[in-house]
Order: C-alpha cells, then structure tokens, then sequence
C-alpha cells in the first residue's frame, strides 16, 4: 500500500461560504452539520434499512455522525483507493450547493467514462441527490447507489460513501440516506484522484456551482 498521507482539498465557488479545513490526522470529536444529525441519545437514523445497529452506528460515526458521550477516532486520509481490493473503505466530504437542473462531478477516480473500466464515480443528480458508481471492469459488476434524501439547499453537509463487508451506502449528517447495496468488487489501479471534474461528459465541473472541501479518502 502506497504511504498514507493527509488530503485536505477545497474547490472554491465564488458566493459560497468555504467550509473550515479539519485534520484526518490523531482524534477529534465528531458533530452534525445542518440539515440533520442523530439525536441526543445517540440513535442513529436508519430509515428501511435492515443492518446491525452496532454497523450503523460505527459507519456514520466514521462519516460524521454526533456520538453522545464519546470521542471519535479520526482516520489516516489517504489520496486513492487503488489497492483497498475488495476490502471496506469510506470516502469523506463536505458538500455545499444550491444548484439544480445539472449533473455535477464531485468525486471520482476513473479514467474514461465507459461502464466496462475499474473506476468509482460520485456525482450529484439534478435533483441535488447524491449518486455513487462503481465498476471493476466486469460489466455485470456495475453498480450505482442514489441517496433518497436532496442535498442542494445551500447548507454545507457532510457526506461519506461507506462500504463494508461487501456492502455500499451513503450518509449525510450523520443519517443513512441511501440503500444498503451489495458491493463487493476488486478496487485496483485506479487513475488520480479528481474533485470536481470528471472524465464522463454528462457531468459538469463542481467548481462554479458547489464547495467540495475536507476530502478524505481511508480504509475502512
């Protein structure tokens, strides 16, 4: 595995308030953002979702979630995932826009924009919905997660794309907004990490309609 190292990374959008940089590095506590969090028992929230809470509970803390009563281990950022496998990983970020009517790149790691490659690819809808891809070159293998909940009200969000013994979603501010879908796939040899652009021309650069900030990329 490559040597681990801190991304801290900000697109900037002229008339959007840029969200502080916070360290990957050593321990912090963990808050909720506006726009939801759990609440002050701890509970997370889990709508139709069939999955351990204890699962629940460790994943959102590890994209954001307020724990009551504890800490918050923040883990080592990384730059890719080209070598995590078919292991867990979770992918980090803080999401700020008010943009409808287009499809926005916010994360990916592909190289083309064709189906049949090893890539994964975070977008938003122009519903202002978050949508994950992943493919390992095995078009049956092909899979897309979309969050249920819009993220496109201004409100700066934190978001983690989580996957972990072979399953894929998505939370924001500390809530499970997606389906639990299986995703058990090799991730190797990726391309470099790109934020805010994409290969695929369906999606438009981020950087005039959105603030992408506190990347951070770490298994799990």
């Amino acid at each position: 595995m490559a040597a681990r190292r801190v991304l801290a990374l900000l697109l900037v959008a002229p008339a959007v308030a840029i969200a502080p940089i916070v360290s990957c590095g050593g321990s912090a506590r963990s808050s909720g953002q506006d726009g939801g969090s759990p609440d002050a028992s701890g509970d997370v929230t889990s709508p139709g979702l069939d999955a351990p809470e204890d699962v629940l509970r460790d994943a959102v803390g590890e994209g954001g979630g307020n724990i009551e009563g504890g800490t918050v281990d923040a883990p080592v950022c990384m730059t890719d995932l080209s070598d995590v496998g078919t292991g867990d990983f979770t992918i980090r970020f803080t999401l700020t826009t008010n943009e409808t009517g287009m499809t926005l790149a916010l994360l990916n790691q592909r190289l083309g924009c064709d189906q049949m490659s090893t890539f994964w690819d975070i977008s938003l809808s122009p519903t202002g919905n978050v949508v994950v891809a992943t493919d390992d070159s095995i078009a049956a293998d092909y899979v897309t997660v979309q969050a249920g909940s819009a993220l496109n009200d201004g409100k700066a969000h934190q978001v983690a794309v989580i996957r972990r013994a072979g399953k894929l979603w998505i939370t924001a501010d500390g809530a499970v907004i997606s389906p639990m879908t299986p995703d058990a796939y090799l991730f190797a040899t990726f391309s470099s990490l790109a934020i805010g652009t994409s290969a695929c021309m369906s999606e438009s650069p981020a950087a005039a309609y959105a603030v992408i900030a506190n990347v951070c990329l770490a298994e799990p």
